[in-house]
C-alpha cells in the first residue's frame, strides 16, 4: 500500500470538487479503481494514466506520484480546480445559456480593460 499517494490523490479529488464517479468517467476506468487509489489498496503504475489523472486534478504529476513534496505548481492547482468547477457547470448549460455565458465573459473583459 501506499499511503504517500492514497493521501495526495485523496486531498486532489477533495479540492476538484470532482465525484469518484466523475472522474472515473473522464479517466475510463471503474468507479472502484478510484476508490481503491483513494484508499491505497493499489496504485496506478502507468505514467500516462497518472498524468491524466494529475491532469483532470489540476496538480502535477510529479507531487500526486511523490516525486514533489511541494506544490510548486500550486497557482496552478488552484486554477485547475476552479476550471474544473466551471467545466461542470458549463456541460449542464445548453446552447442559449452557453451563449449567455460568452456574452457576459466577453463583457467582464472589456470592463477590465477600462
Amino acid at each position: 500500500m501506499d499511503k504517500k499517494f492514497a493521501s495526495r490523490f485523496a486531498e486532489a479529488l477533495d479540492h476538484s470538487g470532482l465525484k469518484q464517479s466523475d472522474l472515473a468517467k473522464r479517466l475510463g476506468v471503474n468507479r472502484s479503481s478510484i476508490s481503491r487509489y483513494r484508499s491505497g489498496d493499489c496504485v496506478p503504475e502507468d505514467f500516462e494514466f497518472i498524468r491524466r489523472m494529475a491532469e483532470e486534478l489540476g496538480v502535477s504529476p510529479a507531487w500526486l506520484s511523490g516525486m514533489e513534496e511541494k506544490k510548486e505548481n500550486e497557482p496552478i492547482c488552484k486554477k485547475g480546480m476552479t476550471r474544473n468547477k466551471i467545466d461542470r457547470r458549463l456541460d449542464s448549460l445548453d446552447e442559449k445559456g452557453l451563449s449567455k455565458v460568452l456574452l457576459f465573459i466577453d463583457e467582464f473583459l472589456l470592463d477590465d480593460k477600462k
